[in-house]
Protein backbone atom coordinates (compact mmCIF):
# COMPACT_ATOMS: atom_id res chain seq x y z
CA UNK A 1 0.00 0.00 0.00
CA UNK A 2 1.65 3.09 -0.87
CA UNK A 3 1.41 5.70 1.58
CA UNK A 4 2.78 8.79 -0.77
CA UNK A 5 -0.51 9.73 -1.68
CA UNK A 6 -1.09 11.14 2.02
CA UNK A 7 2.12 13.08 2.14
CA UNK A 8 1.51 16.43 2.60
CA UNK A 9 -2.61 16.70 3.45
CA UNK A 10 -4.15 17.53 6.28
CA UNK A 11 -6.03 14.65 7.91
CA UNK A 12 -9.68 14.51 7.63
CA UNK A 13 -11.67 15.59 10.78
CA UNK A 14 -14.87 14.22 10.96
CA UNK A 15 -17.60 16.62 11.05
CA UNK A 16 -19.61 17.17 14.34
CA UNK A 17 -23.70 16.22 14.07
CA UNK A 18 -25.52 19.16 14.56
CA UNK A 19 -28.33 19.42 17.21
CA UNK A 20 -31.64 17.98 16.14
CA UNK A 21 -34.27 20.84 15.35
CA UNK A 22 -37.01 21.45 17.02
CA UNK A 23 -40.51 22.33 15.94
CA UNK A 24 -40.56 25.80 16.96
CA UNK A 25 -37.24 26.26 14.65
CA UNK A 26 -38.62 24.02 12.07
CA UNK A 27 -41.65 26.47 12.10
CA UNK A 28 -40.09 29.45 12.34
CA UNK A 29 -38.04 27.74 8.82
CA UNK A 30 -41.24 27.72 7.07
CA UNK A 31 -42.61 30.67 7.78
CA UNK A 32 -39.27 32.69 6.71
CA UNK A 33 -38.87 30.35 3.78
CA UNK A 34 -42.87 31.36 2.78
CA UNK A 35 -42.23 35.64 3.69
CA UNK A 36 -38.99 35.34 1.24
CA UNK A 37 -40.43 32.85 -1.05
CA UNK A 38 -40.02 34.87 -4.48
CA UNK A 39 -36.10 35.26 -3.31
CA UNK A 40 -35.63 31.82 -2.35
CA UNK A 41 -37.79 30.18 -5.15
CA UNK A 42 -37.24 32.46 -8.04
CA UNK A 43 -35.06 31.51 -10.70
CA UNK A 44 -31.84 33.96 -11.67
CA UNK A 45 -32.13 36.91 -13.41
CA UNK A 46 -30.72 40.60 -13.89
CA UNK A 47 -32.96 41.22 -10.61
CA UNK A 48 -32.54 37.84 -8.75
CA UNK A 49 -28.80 37.64 -8.44
CA UNK A 50 -27.20 34.53 -6.23
CA UNK A 51 -26.44 37.11 -3.98
CA UNK A 52 -29.71 37.81 -3.26
CA UNK A 53 -30.48 34.32 -2.76
CA UNK A 54 -27.40 34.49 -0.15
CA UNK A 55 -28.22 37.10 2.03
CA UNK A 56 -32.14 35.74 1.76
CA UNK A 57 -30.65 32.54 3.25
CA UNK A 58 -28.33 34.39 5.60
CA UNK A 59 -31.09 36.54 6.76
CA UNK A 60 -33.04 33.32 7.45
CA UNK A 61 -30.18 31.73 9.30
CA UNK A 62 -30.05 34.90 11.58
CA UNK A 63 -33.92 34.68 12.74
CA UNK A 64 -33.66 30.62 13.40
CA UNK A 65 -30.48 31.48 15.81
CA UNK A 66 -32.51 34.18 17.36
CA UNK A 67 -34.76 31.83 18.71
CA UNK A 68 -32.32 30.72 20.87
CA UNK A 69 -31.97 26.90 20.73
CA UNK A 70 -28.97 26.11 18.55
CA UNK A 71 -26.11 28.11 16.49
CA UNK A 72 -27.15 27.14 12.76
CA UNK A 73 -25.42 28.30 9.63
CA UNK A 74 -26.74 29.60 6.40
CA UNK A 75 -25.54 26.01 4.87
CA UNK A 76 -27.30 24.23 7.31
CA UNK A 77 -30.50 26.13 7.22
CA UNK A 78 -30.82 25.48 3.18
CA UNK A 79 -29.98 22.06 4.02
CA UNK A 80 -32.82 21.82 6.23
CA UNK A 81 -35.10 23.33 3.77
CA UNK A 82 -33.94 20.93 1.34
CA UNK A 83 -34.52 18.09 3.02
CA UNK A 84 -37.89 19.43 4.51
CA UNK A 85 -38.77 19.70 0.68
CA UNK A 86 -37.46 16.01 0.00
CA UNK A 87 -39.59 14.52 2.74
CA UNK A 88 -42.33 16.13 2.27
CA UNK A 89 -41.98 15.19 -2.19
CA UNK A 90 -42.27 11.44 -1.00
CA UNK A 91 -44.81 12.06 1.86
CA UNK A 92 -47.26 13.33 -0.96
CA UNK A 93 -46.28 10.67 -3.39
CA UNK A 94 -46.43 7.76 -0.77
CA UNK A 95 -50.26 9.39 0.65
CA UNK A 96 -51.23 9.57 -3.32
CA UNK A 97 -50.22 6.37 -3.81
CA UNK A 98 -52.30 4.87 -0.82
CA UNK A 99 -55.62 6.63 -1.59
CA UNK A 100 -55.27 5.47 -5.77
CA UNK A 101 -54.83 2.00 -4.67
CA UNK A 102 -57.04 -0.46 -4.75
CA UNK A 103 -59.04 -2.98 -2.45
CA UNK A 104 -59.16 -2.68 1.47
CA UNK A 105 -57.22 -2.34 4.09
CA UNK A 106 -56.58 1.05 6.35
CA UNK A 107 -57.35 3.86 5.59
CA UNK A 108 -55.32 6.14 3.58
CA UNK A 109 -52.78 8.21 5.59
CA UNK A 110 -52.96 11.93 5.97
CA UNK A 111 -50.30 14.39 5.31
CA UNK A 112 -48.54 16.15 8.08
CA UNK A 113 -48.42 19.36 8.88
CA UNK A 114 -44.96 20.43 7.70
CA UNK A 115 -45.84 18.48 4.31
CA UNK A 116 -49.06 20.69 3.97
CA UNK A 117 -47.19 23.74 4.77
CA UNK A 118 -44.22 22.78 2.47
CA UNK A 119 -47.14 22.31 -0.57
CA UNK A 120 -48.32 25.69 0.30
CA UNK A 121 -44.91 26.99 -0.21
CA UNK A 122 -43.76 26.01 -3.45
CA UNK A 123 -46.90 24.94 -4.77
CA UNK A 124 -48.65 21.89 -5.39
CA UNK A 125 -47.07 21.59 -9.49
CA UNK A 126 -43.79 20.59 -7.90
CA UNK A 127 -45.23 17.59 -6.31
CA UNK A 128 -47.16 16.58 -9.31
CA UNK A 129 -45.01 14.08 -12.07
CA UNK A 130 -44.08 15.47 -15.19
CA UNK A 131 -46.34 14.35 -18.06
CA UNK A 132 -47.52 14.81 -21.57
CA UNK A 133 -43.93 14.95 -22.27
CA UNK A 134 -43.01 13.61 -25.85
CA UNK A 135 -39.43 11.42 -26.06
CA UNK A 136 -37.32 13.39 -28.54
CA UNK A 137 -38.08 12.61 -31.89
CA UNK A 138 -40.87 10.26 -31.59
CA UNK A 139 -43.26 13.69 -31.83
CA UNK A 140 -41.56 14.56 -34.78
CA UNK A 141 -43.70 14.92 -37.90
CA UNK A 142 -40.22 15.31 -40.30
CA UNK A 143 -39.24 12.07 -39.43
CA UNK A 144 -39.18 9.52 -42.45
CA UNK A 145 -39.43 6.04 -42.72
Amino acid sequence: MDMSSNVGKAPKTKQERGSNWNSEEKKKLLELVALNRRVILGKFSNDLTGEDKSKAWQDIAEQVVALGYSNRSKEQVRKKWADLLSDAKKEYSRVNSSIKATGGGPPSPKMSDTCNEVISIVGEEAFLPISNITPLGLGDSNIHE
